[in-house]
């Protein structure tokens, strides 16, 4: 890629032919076509990324052993016709993509999907999403444009897109996504697409998932029905300690204190962090405490539920936080520092 950004393609080819096995030939193409694209050599970059899939369609044929590597090169592939903003070719290579897009693939589908996102083609990523053959990288894809589709707007699609989605937590997490940015302007049908939500985490045959669904439900239903997010909280609160395993109750602490800090009952952050068992697992509820601390502004607090991690690599993270929101702070600047995932 080096020398295709420097504008030598030729050498860049050169090198890329080199290499020895078919899979190495392809990702060195793929990726030069990516280093020609961005010094805004894009016939080369084509021809390079022709080249590479060409190749690559070759070897699948005639090498069985190729499809132990076929994945990193179809990332790459589809890493450069995402850069080529062919649409057509990455769908045309999203289905060559097997059931199981887990690891190196699945990020590279994630970040086609964020930059169709961020580029407002809405529509094309819905298009290329429906080809995707990984259920859960799927369903993943759907509750990224819901989102987006809810910012711009148009709540029809948003909520068909939501109703597409197969697996029932993340069609949990993306109702409450939904939901929330839409009762800004519609309540009733923001609180509608909320109960069905609850209804859609009690039918999780697995426990603990299904009791993490409910917290999504409650924390997402705070501002829109508090009752019922205190309902619910409750109801999660009282399954964590006694049924949930141990590596499972920091996301479940994490979730409950979202939704008091939401209810502004600052003065339940540190027995909701009691509910972890371990050291780890208080010390990772308490980072991302901190950090959420810091995002509505509480600074006093964040610095005191700090002094609580005791995991080293989780305390210099909150201080790290710590340490950037002073300086926002005293710059006069906004003092998001962090987002929840």
């Amino acid at each position: 890629m080096l020398w295709a950004q420097l504008g030598d393609i030729s050498r860049a080819e050169e090198l890329a032919l080199a290499l020895g096995p078919d899979v190495e030939v392809i990702r060195a193409l793929a990726n030069a076509s990516v280093g020609a694209r961005s010094v805004d050599l894009a016939e080369e970059a084509d021809r390079l990324a022709h080249d590479a899939l060409e190749r690559f369609r070759q070897a699948r044929l005639v090498d069985n052993a190729f499809d132990n590597h076929r994945t990193y090169a179809l990332a790459d592939l589809v890493r450069a016709y995402t850069h080529a903003s062919d649409w057509k070719g990455v769908q045309r290579l999203v289905r060559l993509a097997s059931k199981d897009t887990r690891g190196i693939l699945g990020q590279a589908l994630e970040d086609l999907i964020d930059t169709l996102v961020r580029g407002r083609k809405l529509a094309v990523a819905e298009e290329i999403a429906r080809v995707i053959k990984d259920p859960g990288e799927r369903n993943r894809a759907f509750a990224r444009i819901a989102e987006a589709s809810i910012l711009d707007g148009d709540a029809n699609s948003a909520i068909r897109l939501v109703e597409g989605i197969g697996d029932a937590t993340v069609r949990v997490r993306a109702l409450g996504a939904v939901s929330r940015i839409l009762s800004q302007t519609d309540m009733h049908v923001a609180a509608g697409l909320m109960r069905e939500a609850e209804v859609t985490a009690r039918k999780i045959q697995h426990f603990w998932p299904r009791v993490m669904a409910l917290a999504d439900v409650a924390e997402a239903m705070a501002t829109i029905e508090p009752d019922t997010s205190d309902r619910l909280a409750s109801e999660v609160e009282e399954c964590t300690p006694r049924m949930m395993p141990e590596s499972t109750r920091g996301f479940a602490a994490v979730a409950l204190i979202a939704i008091a800090l939401k209810r502004q009952r600052f003065g339940r952050i540190r027995e909701l962090m009691n509910l972890c068992p371990e050291a780890n697992g208080r010390s990772y509820a308490a980072a991302l405490t901190v950090n959420m601390l810091l995002n509505i502004g509480r600074f006093r607090e964040a610095s005191s539920i700090a002094k609580l991690i005791e995991e080293p690599y989780q305390q210099a993270k909150a201080y790290h936080a710590l340490s950037r929101a002073l300086t926002l702070q005293q710059s006069g600047k906004p003092q998001c520092v962090w987002q929840q995932p």
